[in-house]
């Protein structure tokens, strides 16, 4: 998930034609740091993270996949959770 995230980023920052060194200024970084994020092997404070929506002019929910299906696996159990992006906004809009 740190990789497609770094993706993101990496498209983010192109589609308002920025290079890295000017992402590493804006952020007090370095240019190895921003490598290292879009690369996907860092990854970076939520407060970078915010920095970057708002510099990139994307929604925080626009760096992450959708969750269909989601299982967490603990020791002794597997929790299923199911959700539809339809179940969702229907829950939040009652």
């Amino acid at each position: 998930m740190i990789k497609q995230l770094g993706e993101i980023l990496r498209n983010g920052r192109l589609s308002v034609d920025l290079n890295q060194e000017d992402v590493a200024a804006y952020l007090g970084l370095t240019r190895t740091s921003i490598i290292n994020i879009e690369k996907g092997r860092h990854c970076c404070t939520f407060e970078n993270l915010y920095n970057l929506c708002c510099l990139y002019k994307l929604e925080p929910n626009d760096l992450f996949p959708k969750v269909n299906h989601c299982t967490i696996t603990n020791e002794t159990k597997t929790i299923k959770i199911t959700k539809t992006v339809k179940k969702i906004k229907k829950h939040i809009t009652k």
